[in-house]
């Protein structure tokens, strides 16, 4: 499949911690999406994106985005018409940074051997973010589940529920990622996912690429590149 990616030059108008940018690049596309009709539909909407974001680079030693400093930040989705929509609404400025350019590029991934996580991950087991103590089984089921009902939602095909396009999982974190959000804090982690080599593990792959692996891609959790 093809999937497509903004490339955003921004300006930073003050310094931003790492872990703060998540909530305000999302708000920052909040109001972009807010100054277009059908897009302000799909933002009202309790169903997937088909979108997702990572963090602008390149990355600080310190963790801190520097007033004054220029960075390159990526926004990708498998949806034209949303992403040519969103490159009209993405030119303007927040309290933190101000857009100086942007580009629309087409990817197409001709084979996914391994999917490595650039954003952290997150994954809910009932009322809980999973960490390693639930057991990596765990997380292979629960990611490939999120990517079965994305692509379901995304080609309106059934898919085997049975069917795991993930052969193994290797966590590349410690400790878990906290995120702060809305006051609150997600919980994430970082995987190299190895994909299976059939055509519908190859689809999904390419899918969850444009769409985020795991949960909240729309908060820029679960960007990834592949090998």
């Amino acid at each position: 499949m093809i999937y497509y990616e903004l490339v955003l030059t921004i300006y930073m108008k003050q310094s931003v911690r790492n872990d703060f940018m998540y909530e305000k690049l999302n708000k920052y596309i909040n109001s972009g999406m807010l100054q277009n009709i059908k897009l302000k539909a799909l933002h009202k909407e309790n169903r997937f994106k088909w979108y997702l974001f990572g963090l602008p680079y390149p990355l600080e030693p310190d963790r801190t985005y520097k007033e004054s400093r220029v960075y390159v930040w990526n926004v990708r989705s498998c949806k034209l018409d949303f992403i040519t929509a969103l490159k009209e609404c993405t030119n303007g400025e927040c309290d933190s940074f101000k857009v100086l350019s942007c580009e629309l590029k087409n990817c197409s991934p001709s084979f996914v051997n391994r999917i490595v996580s650039l954003t952290p991950a997150v994954i809910t087991l009932e009322g809980k973010y999973w960490t390693k103590e639930d057991g990596i089984e765990t997380a292979i089921q629960k990611l490939c589940s999120n990517a079965n009902r994305k692509y379901e939602a995304y080609y309106q095909e059934k898919v085997d529920t049975k069917h795991q396009f993930i052969e193994s999982v290797n966590q590349l974190n410690h400790m878990p990622i906290p995120i702060p959000y809305k006051k609150t804090k997600l919980v994430g982690n970082k995987f190299e996912i190895q994909v299976k080599s059939d055509t519908l593990s190859q689809r999904l792959a390419a899918l969850i690429l444009a769409a985020g692996v795991g949960e909240k891609g729309s908060i820029g959790m679960g960007y990834s590149l592949y090998k």
